[in-house]
């Protein structure tokens, strides 16, 4: 079986004079490493100190690790960049988050970042893959109880080779400038991190023709260990599919990189429903009536409570069949996205929805008050004085709040009985500090 190390990409003979190459690139990695712990190492720091739930040394020990470790992972700087970047509507590939739950009363800090290295998206490696390929190995090494069976069975399945990577260019439509291949994330639990890998398997499907959905299930029912158990959840997700409509291709797949023969490992599968009404959120979040358990019920009662406000919908919505115009249309991040999550064993999936509030906010402004409004509902402490508020401040910058362009990139919903309520709230990492 081919590993991530073992795919076909060669790289292209530079030629620069060694010693010319050398001091070249040191000073331009230099400059690049510079910016992005400007801002993204110092925006996590500032995260990780006013959310509560980190004592001096984990923040000590998540901060050198990003700035080793991840910073290394982000390419250049946004002036220099080979293309767009595509985790968020900021020219960057690193995305913060934090997560509030019921279950806690100080948020928790998470972070996602896109593998490009010097060199990912330029001539010699098109769409990442060789970076994907290098990197992925060396986070998974760098991880205390990271288990990459699953990670290894899907990268050779999804990565391109350089002869797919070639093909892409010529294929993909004018309006797309690019496709992503891979991001890993990382959960901070006190003073350890959980791995998460991120592939995008739509590059995949342009270069070889096969659809998102057959690459991507083909692969989850022979993966060792845990394979089989997932067939009652696919076997369900695969019916509702096909009777989903066409905007509904798996767009991302979510590996926890984690022993599942220890822990509760999950795929998440996304897609996205380009609607916000919520009888389109209530038909993706049962799964068209698959899913009519008392969880799931629960959990759809609570989110229409506060639907109007991840909308920024104030004063509410009374019709569930309305769906909110988005800010910028000609981007394809407008609807809603939706997080399908896959436990081995569980035979049924949990859905999460994911609002991408910049699409729908009239500003961070309105954004903070409408997330006070929903702590306060649920009579978390991030709800008093302003707290939230000021975290993002202190995080960010104050201007940044107040700047037109949205800080929030999305929001996102789930409920369980064992957890409870829990949303997190995604960052586009500011591009100036």
């Amino acid at each position: 079986m081919a590993t991530i190390t073992s795919l076909n990409l060669q790289p292209i003979p530079s030629t620069s004079s060694p010693g010319e190459e050398n001091s070249s690139n040191l000073e331009l990695q230099f400059r690049d490493e510079k910016y992005w712990n400007e801002h993204c190492t110092q925006v996590l720091a500032k995260l990780l100190s006013v959310s509560g739930g980190y004592s001096v040394g984990a923040q000590a020990t998540h901060i050198d690790f990003v700035g080793r470790h991840v910073v290394p992972c982000l390419g250049p700087e946004p002036s220099r960049a080979h293309a767009p970047y595509f985790l968020a509507p900021a020219p960057s590939p690193f995305e913060p988050s934090l997560n509030f739950t019921d279950k806690s009363p100080d948020p928790a800090v998470r972070f996602t970042f896109e593998l490009l290295g010097p060199d990912g998206c330029s001539k010699t490696d098109p769409v990442a893959a060789a970076a994907a390929i290098q990197l992925l190995p060396k986070m998974g090494a760098l991880t205390p109880g990271a288990d990459m069976r699953w990670v290894n069975t899907f990268a050779p399945a999804l990565l391109l080779t350089s002869a797919e990577a070639e093909l892409v260019k010529t294929r993909l439509p004018p309006w797309l400038k690019r496709v992503p291949q891979c991001a890993v994330a990382f959960d901070l639990d006190g003073n350890k991190r959980v791995m998460k890998v991120y592939f995008y398997p739509m590059v995949k499907h342009l270069a070889t023709g096969k659809s998102s959905q057959e690459l991507v299930f083909d692969v989850i029912r022979r993966l060792e260990p845990g394979g089989p158990a997932f067939g009652p959840a696919l076997d369900l997700l695969e019916d509702y599919l096909r009777n989903a409509d066409d905007a509904a291709p798996i767009k991302v797949l979510g590996i926890d990189a984690v022993d599942s023969e220890v822990t509760k490992a999950r795929l998440k599968v996304y897609m996205r429903r380009k609607s916000t009404a919520f009888s389109v959120v209530r038909d993706a979040v049962t799964l068209g009536g698959r899913l009519d358990n008392a969880e799931t019920l629960k959990g759809l009662e609570l989110l229409r409570e506060i639907w109007h406000l991840m909308l920024d919908e104030p004063d509410g919505i009374k019709d569930d069949d309305w769906s909110k115009p988005p800010n910028d249309p000609e981007n394809e991040h407008w609807g809603i996205a939706l997080g399908i999550e896959l436990t081995p064993g569980k035979p049924r999936p949990q859905v999460k929805v994911y609002v991408p509030a910049w699409q729908y906010a009239r500003s961070d402004v309105a954004m903070v008050d409408n997330m006070k409004r929903i702590f306060q509902g649920r009579s978390w402490q991030w709800g008093e004085n302003n707290r939230y508020e000021e975290m993002l401040e202190v995080a960010f910058g104050k201007h940044q709040v107040e700047m037109s362009k949205i800080l929030h990139s999305y929001i996102s919903f789930a409920y369980t009985e064992k957890a409870g309520l829990y949303m997190t709230t995604y960052f586009a990492s500011p591009a100036e500090a």
